[in-house]
C-alpha cells in the first residue's frame, strides 16, 4: 500500500528520468541546445530570454528534483515550480510541456 496514486507515482518515476537525462546530455549541451530551439520559437525576445532563464540547466536540475518529491502530474509539477520561482503561468505551462517531451 502505498500513500501516493498511479499518476504520482509516474510523475516521480518521470522526473527521476528526465533528470539522468538531463545529466547524461550534460550542463554545456543542454544549455546550447535550449538556446538554438528557443531562439526558434515565434514569441518575443523577453519571453525567450525569460524561457532560456528557466530551462537551463542549473534552474532544470534545481526544479527536478523538487518535482522529485511532489504529488500530482510531472506536467503540472514542473509547471507549478516554475511559477514559485516567479515564470508567468502561460510560460511555465509551455516550458513543462517541452520538457516533459524532450527528455521523456
Amino acid at each position: 500500500m502505498t500513500p501516493f496514486g498511479a499518476k504520482t507515482q509516474t510523475a516521480k518515476l518521470a522526473a527521476k528520468q528526465m533528470l539522468k537525462n538531463i545529466q547524461r546530455i550534460g550542463r554545456v549541451a543542454w544549455d546550447r541546445t535550449v538556446r538554438q530551439y528557443v531562439d526558434k520559437l515565434p514569441i518575443s525576445k523577453s519571453a525567450k530570454s525569460t524561457l532560456k532563464k528557466y530551462i537551463a540547466y542549473q534552474s532544470l536540475t534545481e526544479v527536478l528534483n523538487v518535482v522529485i518529491d511532489f504529488s500530482g502530474t510531472i506536467t503540472n509539477a514542473l509547471s507549478k515550480q516554475f511559477q514559485k520561482m516567479g515564470c508567468p503561468a502561460w510560460l511555465a505551462d509551455m516550458a513543462a510541456r517541452a520538457l516533459v517531451t524532450l527528455l521523456l
